[in-house]
């Protein structure tokens, strides 16, 4: 898929879609029937794939379960589906 001048892989699966920037290796995942929602694993992901966000990265040691307390630190919300118990 071209967008603008970058172009991209998506790779749909389940209730989900992976967006894969062909050049810069930037991952997007998102899910499909609801977008608005936030995944703590995909954004860490996204996070670790854009490279402009090393002080996120650095601060997930433990990825998704650190990713999900920097959100509850912030405020974020984020579905009770991907909370850690």
């Amino acid at each position: 898929m071209q967008y603008g001048d970058a172009t991209w892989y998506l790779h749909p699966h389940g209730e989900h879609c992976r967006f894969e920037n062909v050049v810069s290796g930037e991952l997007v995942e998102a899910n499909i029937y609801a977008p608005e929602t936030l995944d703590p694993y995909f954004l860490l992901e996204y996070a670790k794939s854009a490279g402009h966000y090393g002080a996120v990265v650095d601060a997930c040691v433990e990825g998704f379960h650190d990713m999900c307390r920097l959100l509850d630190r912030a405020g974020i919300a984020y579905s009770d589906l991907f909370h850690p118990e």
